[in-house]
């Protein structure tokens, strides 16, 4: 699935599910909606984030079940997060392929000091 697939299946399911979060009357309420995605992704990363302090905290009581497990919180945390950004890309009617695709040349040219290092 593309990114435009994913943010148009995302799309779909926030207008099925949160409809009250799509009806933006004003800008008041379209600035509200992007506070609390920020909120909620900051949440998101907080969470990936204690996880990884608590792998490299217990990293040597950690056995291989556990370390599995503390990957698979790491996933779906990440997923949350990439939800997130998904979801702010709707709202602000950003194409983020296209917009993805404009970065990765501006970084090809800004970090080219450090290809082959």
């Amino acid at each position: 699935m593309e990114i435009r697939e994913i943010q148009k299946t995302q799309l779909e399911f926030d207008k099925e599910y949160f409809k009250k979060f799509w009806d933006i009357k004003n800008e008041k309420i379209f600035i509200d909606r992007l506070q609390y995605i920020v909120v909620a992704l900051v949440g998101e990363i907080g969470e990936y984030a204690n996880i990884v302090k608590k792998i490299s905290r217990d990293y040597e009581n950690l056995n291989r079940n556990n370390f599995h497990q503390k990957r698979e919180e790491l996933v779906e945390e990440l997923v949350d997060c990439f939800i997130y950004l998904i979801i702010a890309a709707n709202l602000l009617n950003i194409d983020l392929e296209k917009e993805f695709l404009k970065k990765l040349e501006k970084n090809k040219k800004r970090f080219e000091k450090y290809r082959d290092a």
